[in-house]
């Protein structure tokens, strides 16, 4: 095989669609985004004598890399095809001075989290996916004025639209000043509009006791109701742990984190 790494183009769409068809049990989001990334340069693919088996997307927020998207025909996996799309990118990364690289892995994905481990990513944090109902409620949750009220939570990691970023002063002042904290005496949640689903609203960071937390997601149940969003993402890390009615747990995944330096 004469293997080619560049970034993708328009008439590579059909042949990329077709092994990307049953990736999960209810198929891929990458139909929804491909026009996207194909538009802000980071999709690559590496294909064989003009024929595209693979692809691989990252994005850039000041010195981290995410990688996402890294998908490989079946037909020719366990050839180290998904390693060198990842190398790819971190080469691009190092260029640009990024200092690490970080990408999101379900938990039962055995095969990839293997990948992942052989290339020196190491596991940063486990999150869980839950689904909850846009309802009107009522909600004693507000949203935060003061960046200094949270500024405590620097240097952790949120998600706005399953992409995963470290949070610092300058994004906590950037979130603050769109509305997108709010909090309830010692909870604190981030919610987004999802970039890839318009009809979903995201819950990005939450931490909190149990009690305090019920109120950020009747807040967030609230919002969905009056965006009229068809459903409700919310993402939290260990040790959160949602007790509630109106939430549904689903899937973990694991936050996996590599050092460029």
């Amino acid at each position: 095989m004469l293997l080619r790494i560049r970034k993708a183009k328009t008439s590579d769409k059909e042949s990329i669609l077709k092994f990307c068809q049953d990736t999960f049990s209810w198929g891929d989001y990458i139909p929804s985004v491909w026009d996207a990334w194909l538009k802000d340069g980071g999709l690559t693919v590496i294909e064989n004598d003009n024929e595209p088996l693979g692809m691989c997307h990252h994005d850039f927020l000041k010195n981290q890399i995410w990688i996402e998207g890294l998908r490989v025909n079946p037909s020719f996996r366990r050839r180290g095809l998904a390693s060198r799309l990842v190398r790819y990118s971190e080469k691009i990364a190092k260029r640009r001075n990024c200092t690490v690289s970080r990408m999101l892995i379900a938990q039962e994905n055995r095969k990839s989290l293997k990948m992942a481990k052989s290339l020196g990513y190491i596991i940063e944090s486990r999150w869980w996916l839950y689904y909850a109902k846009p309802r009107k409620r009522k909600s004693k949750a507000i949203t935060v004025s003061n960046p200094t009220c949270v500024k405590e939570f620097a240097f952790q990691t949120f998600t706005e639209s399953w992409r995963w970023y470290e949070l610092d002063r300058h994004i906590i002042r950037r979130l603050v000043r769109n509305g997108r904290i709010i909090a309830y005496k010692n909870a604190i949640g981030i919610w987004n509009k999802s970039n890839i689903d318009d009809c979903i609203v995201q819950l990005g960071y939450l931490q909190g006791t149990t009690s305090a937390i019920q109120e950020i997601i009747k807040f967030i149940q609230n919002k969905g109701y009056l965006l009229k969003a068809r459903k409700i993402q919310i993402l939290v890390s260990d040790p959160v742990d949602l007790r509630a009615k109106t939430v549904n747990k689903m899937m973990p995944f694991y936050l996996l984190k590599k050092d460029l330096l």
